[in-house]
């Protein structure tokens, strides 16, 4: 069977769009599993080692608020790209973030040269911290844009309208 089809550009326009706020333990989770493959019990595991490491925050929070060592940590390593927001100041304490203003290759570059003693790190370490990094930097980052474009489309006597992102420009999106 043959379907004649026809597709419009009926629309293309640009939008600023704000970066997702940085991890909770529920988020971290659902991440982790998704774009990791690691199951929850994993996941906390190493967030502990992360964490009694020294190399990240508290990992059992429901808060993405973020402190004013947690602004510092951004502002330094984002430079011009920093913009710092707060988030919400609900729960115990703040938002999962690294504690340095480390990426994964400096971080593995440091324990490789033994300036930073940690036990039993893999590369399930260094994924989970590189994900839980890229979420908090993109949280304070600028804006970035989008560029959004709306087709109408005709097939069978049926029409809908469908819009797609086409193209996304700005550091929160590169991280």
């Amino acid at each position: 069977d043959e379907v004649d089809l026809e597709i419009s550009l009926i629309e293309e326009r640009k939008e600023k769009r704000n970066p997702l706020p940085p991890y909770t333990t529920d988020e971290l989770l659902k991440d982790a599993n998704l774009i990791l493959r690691l199951p929850a019990n994993k996941t906390m595991k190493i967030a502990q080692n992360l964490f009694e490491s020294g190399i990240i925050t508290y990992h059992r929070t429901d808060s993405t608020h973020v402190s004013d060592a947690g602004i510092r940590v951004a502002k330094e390593f984002l430079g011009e790209d920093f913009k710092g927001r707060r988030y919400s100041q609900e729960g115990a304490h703040e938002c999962i973030r690294p504690t340095r203003p480390w990426d994964k290759n400096l971080l593995q570059r440091l324990i490789h040269e033994k300036v930073l003693q940690v036990d039993e790190f893999d590369w399930q370490h260094l994924a989970l911290y590189d994900l839980i990094f890229r979420r908090f930097m993109a949280s304070q980052c600028k804006d970035y844009e989008v560029k959004i474009k709306k087709y109408k489309i005709k097939y069978d006597n049926k029409e809908l309208e469908e819009e797609r992102i086409v193209e996304a420009k700005g550091k929160a999106y590169e991280f």
